[in-house]
């Protein structure tokens, strides 16, 4: 199977891999907010996200309470996380 080309949402607090996606596009993460519901992202502070504005959108399009941080991630990190997957 090959390793997931879409956003990887993991759980900063318990290093939990929440949700594993396919193609980098809004479709992606619009699935995983519909998945886990709005009650669920009402209890999300902030989000981290790599410098892809379109997941920046999304967040803001559904969840305006969250704080979106964007950030350069590490290619490393994103690796190893797909490796124990």
């Amino acid at each position: 199977m090959p390793a997931a080309q879409g956003p990887i949402i993991i759980d900063l607090e318990t290093g939990h891999v929440l949700w594993l996606a396919y193609g980098k596009n809004k479709k992606a993460l619009y699935d995983f907010i519909k998945f886990v519901g709005e009650e669920w992202m009402d209890g999300v502070e902030a989000v981290a996200c790599d410098m892809n504005s379109d997941y920046q959108e999304v967040f803001e399009d559904c969840c305006p309470h969250i704080q979106v941080i964007r950030k350069n991630f590490n290619d490393k990190v994103v690796a190893e996380v797909r490796k124990d997957e």
